[in-house]
């Protein structure tokens, strides 16, 4: 029955008869060939086509039963689907705006699901639940927790600093006057906010005081550095610097330190920016704002040009029956998969978004007055949580949560 009339795939234009041009068999490996696309060899049952082969006539080819590409197929039937020169410039611009239509058909739904699958399986991959484990107490409220190269662990509190061990061990290592966010350079030194010095501060690995970061930006000294995040590529860091900015008065701001030593201002406006986090590929910083209770998103143009600040998520706000006294955003960290882990203040809890910025899981904190968080541990999918234990004027505690999931690793590699 196939013999009786040749075939034409449905909207596209009649075959035109072509005379064959005599191919001369050309080695495979050769740089002379057919170029225009013409069938070399059509041999029983299986045609064999040159580099330009016209794709969607094969396409169409394919499709016919097995027995049809037999070698008793009429020759009338196989000719409309042979591969064929392309008989105008029209024909070719409409087949590749067929097989065009075809890949955006198939691709981009393709594509959507694999991104949604993606994001399921990064928050299924969260545990549901994990108890915090208290490793020891301080005699004040705690932030800034950090591991160095060795796999020491440092938390500000009061006017010190003090290192720990992952036993719950630990001793004073320096005292600064009001440290808070810190961080680790690959030479061994560290980065250290202190409000009271109205600076960034650097000191040696012995803890002793060096010359500082940063004091001031375009003249104007800085009024109290609250944290900061590593931009290790770039030798430079970003930071907070929060302090008199409230609702009311929202001139909080965050400033960059470029390679040379430089301050940048990089935003203002803000009613108390705290936490802040870059992105593992430098494209997105993520920043709390306290007073407002939300966390921000903004696109890294260029090492410390920030654009496009918008909303990344409103946090839940406080529930007095469960003995919660506040909602505010404090210290973040990221973990290997992109979410974001945030100490909510008032709280008792760690909350984590995915990188859209939906709420994917909450975790008790320990302390009440949740101020930080970090990653550490052997296989680096521990979460270590600083705060107060109750009130900020108390005592402050450092607990772990054992969660499996492998943080960000944010510490450069150390310098020999």
């Amino acid at each position: 029955m196939f013999a009786t009339r040749a075939w034409q795939p449905r909207g596209f234009p009649p075959a035109k008869t072509i005379p064959p041009r005599p191919v001369r068999p050309q080695n495979r490996h050769s740089k002379r060939g057919n170029a225009c696309g013409q069938v070399a060899e059509l041999a029983p049952g299986r045609p064999h086509f040159c580099r330009s082969t016209n794709l969607l006539t094969n396409r169409w080819l394919r499709r016919l039963p097995r027995g049809g590409r037999s070698p008793s197929l009429n020759a009338s039937f196989v000719a409309p689907f042979a591969p064929r020169p392309f008989a105008s410039f029209f024909e070719f611009r409409l087949e590749l705006f067929a097989m065009t239509k075809l890949l955006g058909f198939f691709v981009l739904p393709l594509a959507c699901l694999m991104h949604i699958a993606t994001v399921i399986a990064t928050a299924a991959d969260l545990p549901k639940s994990a108890e915090p484990v208290k490793l020891f107490e301080v005699p004040h409220y705690c932030e800034g927790v950090v591991f160095d190269q060795a796999g020491q662990g440092y938390v500000s509190e009061g006017d010190t600093i003090v290192q720990f061990s992952l036993d719950g061990s630990h001793r004073n290592w320096a005292v600064t006057g009001a440290p808070n966010g810190h961080k680790v350079l690959a030479d061994g030194t560290h980065l250290v906010c202190d409000a009271s010095r109205h600076a960034v501060l650097r000191l040696a690995a012995d803890g002793k005081l060096l010359d500082p970061a940063s004091t001031e930006c375009d003249g104007a000294p800085l009024r109290g550095p609250n944290d900061l995040t590593l931009d290790t590529p770039n030798g430079s860091f970003y930071f907070t610097d929060p302090s008199e900015s409230s609702l009311e008065k929202p001139i909080g701001t965050v400033h960059y330190v470029d390679a040379k030593g430089k301050t940048h201002l990089c935003d203002s406006g803000l009613a108390f920016p705290n936490g802040i986090a870059l992105t593992a590929d430098g494209k997105h910083l993520y920043l709390g704002e306290s007073q407002r209770n939300r966390v921000h998103v903004y696109d890294v143009e260029a090492p410390g040009r920030l654009v496009n600040r918008r909303v990344l998520a409103d946090l839940p706000k406080k529930d007095e029956a469960k003995g919660q006294i506040d909602n505010q955003p404090d210290g973040m960290c990221l973990d290997a998969a992109g979410n974001l882990y945030v100490a909510h203040y008032g709280m008792r809890e760690v909350q984590v978004l995915s990188p859209e910025g939906k709420l994917v899981a909450r975790y008790p904190g320990g302390n009440l007055t949740t101020s930080n968080v970090a990653f550490g541990g052997p296989n680096m999918d521990q979460l270590f949580v600083t705060g107060g234990l109750a009130a900020e004027a108390g005592g402050g505690g450092l607990f772990r949560l054992d969660l499996g999931v492998k943080g960000l690793v944010i510490l450069p590699p150390k310098k020999p």
